[in-house]
């Protein structure tokens, strides 16, 4: 089965998620975790391979290019995207060079569509 990973500390954003999974991938499994500890955690009981991970970058404890670099064995990194509203060059260069792609926020129904163009064009 097809599964959907969203890391981010905002609630109502993971629900945004949650809902654009289902409009786009009804079939689809989707999980969340509110910051990277917790989504190391999960990924660790997880047995599927992950379809696509979206990642926030701010969060506490561990921000989302950290996690990247925590759960890259895990996870394909062409398989993920970081959703921020950081759009300091810095990030942009660190995402490129994890090979990750990278959508601003807020993320709406077409930047949700965009996230999916994005990881489909790195098969």
């Amino acid at each position: 089965m097809a599964l959907i990973l969203a890391v981010d500390d905002s609630k109502v954003i993971i629900k945004q998620y949650e809902r654009f999974a289902k409009e786009f991938f009804p079939d689809y499994r989707f999980i969340s975790a509110n910051d990277g500890t917790e989504a190391v955690e999960l990924l660790k009981e997880i047995k599927e391979e992950i379809t696509f991970a979206i990642i926030d970058y701010n969060m506490k404890e561990m921000n989302g290019v950290e996690l990247i670099e925590n759960i890259k064995h895990i996870v394909d990194p062409a398989r993920i995207v970081i959703c921020s509203a950081n759009l300091q060059q810095s990030l942009q260069v660190k995402v490129e060079e994890l090979g990750i792609g990278f959508v601003p926020k807020p993320v709406s129904s077409d930047k949700f569509k965009q996230i999916i163009e994005i990881i489909d064009s790195k098969k």
